[in-house]
């Protein structure tokens, strides 16, 4: 019965006419009664059926044997950065028979290395990084490995078991054994080798290093290069506390009094997208709570904390044994710094303007990316690091420019940000 509504509607018409006077009652009412009630009786059916059956399904979900109800923790976690090793590798990590054959002073089990790291790291950044979760991954081949960040793969590489790899340096001799490789952190020319050409190695101009060495290098290069995207609400959160311990009255004056726990973290991952360490809390706080009573941008906010940070900014980019006293900088040619100002001004007029994406044209975006490498490759010329010294309001778009161009290779600085007791020399024009 496909239609019950139509079968009911010509259920009861055939009633209706039979009650009308001169119509055979019979012939009309009892069919069209037997009709409705035959409509009826399908419906009960139907829905009786449907009720029967979702008391089974529910019933399933509780049952014993039927497996449990579904929850939130059948949901994978994402860890911030994790690694995933082939079966081959696990060996690495560490075993009994290991710890048995070495002093436990010698063993260089790459667990042990890899929280080695995240500690140095965190002393570094000045905050504390998330674990670094080690999974097997029977889907990758035996000897490989891939480092994750928040689930999403960003780098793989394979090692040989039982060797080590041996890595150029400017003054290495050519090794008449080995199998050529790039080194993954920083695809430097390399070759495994057996352990009995270590020595050879070694005496010939090579940097030696076993698999685990490899593995923990690499994983460092990827956090060192996405340190920004390790710092999230619970970090942010850490590091308050940390400053709560020894200024708790100016923890509590900052935050959520004058700043909003995200706009902190924003603000926390601004800098550390240019590598500059937050462990100076106490001064990056200071800096923040008398800004915050002038204005609340967060692009001021963060120039005004790293003029604070000056000197810890600028330390490492002076060569103290050629140099002690002297940065030597890179500028903008005047046309280039005059064409990128105006571009500036008329971008400003838009509601949607950005300091960091506001529109320059086509040509001049093309030239900077192609002009910056060789910027880099004149600074390695010299002894000295390469640093862009620019006026403040076209710091946010060249910062940018340069992690694109030289993935953050090339420093650029603001004339505020430089120490007044510090000379600046010009070694070169960026044009």
């Amino acid at each position: 019965i496909s239609q019950p509504k139509a079968l009911v509607v010509a259920g009861g018409v055939l009633a209706v006419i039979g009650l009308a006077p001169g119509m055979p009652h019979v012939a009309f009412i009892v069919p069209g009664v037997l009709l409705m009630m035959l409509v009826y009786g399908h419906t009960t059916m139907v829905k009786r059926s449907l009720t029967e059956r979702s008391r089974v399904d529910t019933a399933n979900e509780t049952v014993p044997g039927a497996g449990r109800t579904p929850g939130w923790q059948d949901i994978a976690p994402v860890d911030p950065i994790g690694l995933d090793i082939g079966y081959r590798v696990i060996g690495l990590l560490g075993s009994e028979r290991e710890g048995a054959e070495r002093p436990a002073e010698q063993q260089t089990q790459l667990a042990e290395q890899i929280r080695n790291l995240r500690q140095e790291m965190s002393q570094q950044f000045g905050f504390l990084l998330p674990m670094v979760h080690i999974r097997d991954n029977l889907e990758l081949d035996p000897e490989s490995y891939t480092i994750r960040l928040h689930n999403i793969e960003v780098d793989r590489f394979s090692v040989q078991i039982g060797q080590l790899l041996a890595i150029a340096t400017d003054a290495a001799r050519p090794l008449t054994e080995g199998r050529p490789v790039r080194e993954p952190s920083y695809g430097l020319n390399a070759l495994w080798i057996q352990p009995d050409v270590r020595e050879s190695a070694i005496h010939s101009g090579y940097t030696v290093v076993d698999c685990a060495t490899v593995i923990t290098t690499h994983v460092g290069k990827v956090m060192e290069d996405h340190i920004h995207e390790l710092i999230g609400f619970e970090e942010t959160r850490g590091w308050l506390e940390h400053l709560r311990q020894s200024s708790p009255k100016l923890c509590e004056a900052l935050v959520p009094d004058k700043l909003s726990m995200g706009v902190l973290m924003q603000l926390l991952k601004k800098l550390l997208l240019d590598r500059i360490s937050i462990g100076d809390s106490p001064r990056i706080a200071v800096t923040l709570l008398e800004m915050t009573e002038q204005q609340s941008d967060l692009l001021m906010l963060l120039r005004q904390v790293r003029i604070t940070l000056r000197r810890q900014i600028v330390e490492p980019l002076i060569n103290r044994q050629a140099l002690p006293w002297q940065l030597s900088v890179f500028t903008l040619s005047p046309e280039l710094e005059k064409m990128l100002l105006m571009a500036r001004e008329q971008a400003s007029r838009d509601v949607l303007f950005s300091e960091e994406t506001f529109a320059i044209e086509p040509q001049l975006s093309l030239q900077l990316q192609q002009n910056i490498p060789a910027l880099i490759t004149q600074a390695s010329q010299q002894p000295v690091e390469p640093v862009l010294l620019v006026a403040y309001q076209l710091w946010p778009l060249l910062s940018r420019y340069a992690r694109i161009a030289t993935n953050r290779t090339l420093t650029v600085l603001t004339f505020q940000e430089i120490p007044d007791d510090l000379q600046v020399e010009i070694i070169g024009q960026l044009g």
